[in-house]
């Protein structure tokens, strides 16, 4: 059983900051680039304007608008989910660019806080919220 909400918060991240680092030239893993590749372009099938955005490195990722939307699709999609977990098997075996997804993630935690709402015990609602692990667990 795969959970969603987590898969898809990793895997946006991991989109994202794939398309930052390609940018700059870092090394990122075949692995990783090959299922955000296949993953950005079933999101382009599905929902083409979340894929525009997701490329656009430029312009910050809107995290609530875009969860919602690949959530929608996950609900019923047997592939989105699929790929939706590979891209996080393959975060994982990554440990720098692990690091990587947790920095992004951590940058728009207030952005999240309208998502994650009783997920694994957490309800967070409004207000200044604040996460107070220290790593993310994938």
């Amino acid at each position: 059983m795969i959970d969603t909400t987590k898969d898809i918060l990793i895997s946006i991240a991991g989109i994202v900051v794939k398309g930052s680092l390609s940018k700059v030239g870092v090394n990122i893993t075949d692995s990783v680039v090959h299922t955000a590749n296949q993953l950005l372009s079933y999101i382009q099938y599905k929902l083409p304007n979340i894929a525009r955005s997701l490329k656009s490195v430029e312009q910050p990722i809107d995290y609530t608008s875009t969860y919602s939307a690949i959530e929608a699709v996950a609900k019923n999609d047997l592939e989105m989910q699929k790929l939706l977990q590979e891209m996080r098997q393959a975060i994982q075996n990554d440990q720098q660019f692990a690091q990587a997804v947790e920095h992004e993630l951590n940058n728009v935690k207030s952005q999240l806080s309208s998502i994650i709402e009783n997920w694994n015990g957490i309800n967070i609602k409004g207000g200044n919220n604040t996460i107070t692990v220290d790593t993310l667990n994938f």
